[in-house]
């Protein structure tokens, strides 16, 4: 897909955490949604998709197109993904990414890997998880890159939270 193509439907980055287990009202993690318009989507959840708030903001063309150009560079990486990344850890919380039309992503408790580091500590572990620690090598570069991206146009994003500027344009806050 080229950036001329995108329209209000697409979706050009997606990220939702959560944790993996809990008591229904606690606290469900957030979701943010980039299409491409420049409509984002900010939204925040109690345990069991409980939407507890939402709120609207616009990018302009430019961020969005440095978004989409970061993620167009990782291409030919991404399409090689499989949908589900288990690198033999305890699950705490699922990421959950989207690029582009990529196909979604699910991922636990994401971490870069250094693959000497992951040999020498655990061999057993890298010998079964190895090819999955390198899709979420890409998987964190290009959520780095995303980051800065919206970094650049007010908004910081981790895997853990996201804070959003008011010069973001807020265009609708539902709670």
């Amino acid at each position: 897909m080229k950036f001329e193509e995108l329209r209000k439907e697409h979706i050009v980055f997606f990220y939702r955490t959560g944790p993996d287990m809990g008591i229904e009202g606690d606290d469900g993690g957030f979701s943010i949604e980039l299409y491409g318009n420049g409509n984002l989507r900010y939204c925040r959840y109690k345990l069991f998709d409980e939407v507890t708030g939402i709120e609207m903001f616009k990018l302009t063309k430019g961020q969005v197109h440095r978004i989409f150009d970061a993620i167009e560079a990782y291409k030919d990486k991404l399409e090689g993904i499989p949908p589900c990344l288990e690198c033999g850890k305890e699950r705490n919380n699922s990421n959950e990414f989207q690029f582009l039309d990529y196909g979604r992503i699910w991922a636990w408790d994401l971490e870069k890997h250094s693959m000497p580091m992951e040999r020498i500590r655990n061999k057993a572990r890298y010998d079964e998880y190895k090819d999955n620690m390198k899709f979420e090598n890409v998987v964190w570069e290009v959520f780095g890159k995303v980051c800065a991206g919206l970094k650049k146009a007010g908004i910081t994003l981790t895997l853990e939270s996201c804070e959003l500027s008011e010069d973001c344009k807020i265009r609708v806050i539902w709670k």
